[in-house]
């Protein structure tokens, strides 16, 4: 067994220890790199996702603004509209600014954020209809409550002559 024995000198035994200390902190490097990392890459790309959707947001907001006009134009529109007078040309403005915001709504249907668009679209058509649909009833209403009058008034007339025949006729029967 003595003879098995190598001799190794205070050199290489340096040059094994130097080895073995650089294995030992790359290897060290190494466990703690793969325990104690971030792994930001993923984070990294939420954030990129994240910057995305707030720049999709941001742009659909710009566009919205552009049809903020048509929104504000129909509702002093309908705030201005009186059935009463007969405004063809208003009522049809208004039915192209609602025909205008329907299109838009169609061009981005796929789009969440454009719902709204759909949304005031239909409010403000039933608004317009709406106040045509009172108009119509408070005029039928106050026709209806004109011709009740004329009714009452006609009915009394024949009541009063129907009494003054009865009267005359009732009166000459007694003589």
């Amino acid at each position: 067994m003595a003879a098995l024995r190598l001799k190794i000198s205070k050199e290489e035994k340096m040059i094994q220890f130097v080895y073995l200390l650089i294995f030992w902190v790359i290897m060290g490097t190494l466990f703690c790199y793969v325990c104690f990392f971030n792994y930001s890459l993923p984070e990294l790309r939420t954030k990129y996702l994240v910057l995305e959707r707030i720049n999709q947001q941001k742009n659909i907001l710009d566009e919205q603004q552009k049809y903020l006009i048509h929104l504000d134009s129909l509702n002093r529109m309908l705030q201005q509209y009186n059935p009463s007078t007969k405004q063809v040309s208003f009522e049809s403005n208004i039915n192209y600014e609602l025909d205008e915001l329907r299109r838009i709504y169609d061009r981005k249907k796929s789009d969440p954020g454009y719902k709204i668009i759909n949304q005031l679209t239909f409010f403000y058509s039933m608004e317009f209809f709406d106040k045509k649909a009172s108009w119509n009833s408070t005029n039928n209403s106050s026709f209806l409550k004109k011709n009740l009058e004329d009714c009452e008034i006609g009915f009394q007339k024949i009541q009063d002559n129907l009494n003054i025949k009865n009267a005359l006729s009732g009166g000459v029967k007694n003589k």
